[in-house]
């Protein structure tokens, strides 16, 4: 087990940068495709030339994406993980630390906002998980001590090791 005094406050403000900078990425994406499809270059040259509508309407996608994440980012402000004991069950803002077979330690965050992120806290990568990925549905209700349903896990076995 990754000994590691767990701080919810600095996970979930590291959460919040990494949901901001997403926005900011998107953001960026979709100025750069206006910007591209109002450009002499895009003007359709033929009935069969839609390089330019492309990029308008990948811009419109792009900002509507931009809008969800500052949903979920006014969200998270908003909401703050709870601190969890050794034998809670597994919920929304538990960090939990697997093991598989082979005795790798993989750590992550469950929450229902950033789910696919990585962040680094102390050394350590966190993946963050969502309750309806296929390993937050094996994990959600367990507790430390407690084997996940190797099945859907290219049959490895995993252990809770921890839940914090």
């Amino acid at each position: 087990m990754i000994a590691v005094k767990w701080d919810k406050r600095k996970l979930h403000s590291l959460l919040l940068d990494a949901l901001k900078a997403n926005l900011n990425a998107t953001l960026s994406a979709a100025e750069n495709a206006k910007e591209g499809s109002n450009h002499a270059d895009a003007i359709a040259k033929s009935k069969y030339d839609t390089f330019g509508l492309e990029l308008s309407y990948f811009a419109g996608s792009q900002f509507e994406r931009a809008r969800a994440v500052e949903a979920k980012i006014a969200v998270m402000e908003n909401t703050l993980f709870n601190d969890f004991d050794s034998d809670d069950d597994i919920d929304i803002g538990a960090i939990i630390q697997l093991q598989n077979g082979q005795k790798k330690i993989q750590t992550y965050l469950m929450s229902d906002i950033g789910a696919g992120l990585d962040l680094e806290y102390q050394g350590i990568k966190i993946i963050v998980i969502s309750p309806e990925s296929p390993l937050g549905e094996a994990v959600i209700g367990l507790s430390q001590g407690d084997t996940v349903d190797a099945k859907a896990f290219q049959k490895n076995a995993y252990s809770i090791l921890a839940v914090h």
